[in-house]
């Protein structure tokens, strides 16, 4: 009895991992998703309009689902209507790039940067991506610390009107 529960928990989980129909576990860096897997993957044709908010809901589930399973951080892009999986020095140009771009995408695109493999760089990128991770780190703490100061509440605007300073005008006499 104890063997029959054990199967029917094992294919309960095997269920659940399949309902993805991509295997997160098997990306590598360098991949490239082609259109034709996509379109299987997504359902879609690449001439739908959908086709781009899908391609970028399907790279941030695959970002999620590897999160929730303790996988290494990976950075993917598009290009072209494909799923880039960046190698290390294309997800550092990337990453620095990216951290250009706005308040919330400059702090997903350090988490990513810190993740990038700088053993697997050329000194001179090894370099700039240290400084990149540096500067981005400084840039982090003050947003952060500009968050959680508070300040003062505005006491007015500041201007004076004549009605301001004389009082309401009496209507009718």
């Amino acid at each position: 009895m104890a063997t029959e529960n054990d199967t029917l928990e094992q294919e309960q989980e095997e269920e659940a991992v399949r309902y993805f129909p991509l295997d997160v576990t098997k990306l590598v860096k360098g991949q490239t998703l082609g259109i034709e897997e996509l379109e299987q993957i997504m359902g879609i044709k690449r001439d739908d309009p959908r086709w781009w908010l899908r391609l970028l809901s399907l790279r941030q589930k695959i970002e999620r689902l590897r999160t929730r399973q303790g996988l290494p951080v990976l950075t993917m892009r598009t290009h072209k209507a494909t799923l880039v999986v960046c190698d290390d020095s294309d997800a550092s140009g990337y990453n620095r790039g990216m951290g250009k771009r706005g308040i919330r995408r400059f702090a997903r695109a350090s988490y990513r940067n810190i993740h990038v493999d700088a053993t697997k760089l050329s000194e001179e990128l090894a370099a700039a991506h240290g400084r990149t991770i540096m500067r981005q780190a400084m840039m982090l703490a003050a947003i952060r610390g500009a968050r959680h100061r508070a300040l003062a509440p505005p006491q007015g605007n500041g201007r004076t009107t004549p009605r301001m300073v004389a009082g309401p005008v009496a209507s009718g006499s």
